[in-house]
């Protein structure tokens, strides 16, 4: 797969690769935490702000227009 990135690339895709790994997994930990203190309905809320930044975070990355 690296071989598919070029050399000067390799390095910022290696980084936020393992970013990635590392703050998902913080952020299944840390719901799992906070919902031991919240109850479903307040969590399901937290799930919700969770995905709706997730998704417009993901669709600003896919369907920017770049301003010349």
């Amino acid at each position: 797969m690296l071989t598919l990135i070029p050399k000067e690339k390799r390095g910022t895709y290696n980084t936020f690769s393992s970013f990635t790994f590392s703050g998902a997994q913080l952020l299944s930990n840390g719901s799992l935490i906070l919902g031991t203190y919240l109850n479903p309905y307040a969590m399901s809320v937290v799930v919700f702000v969770i995905v709706t930044i997730g998704a417009m975070l993901m669709m600003n990355s896919l369907f920017k227009m770049k301003k010349n």
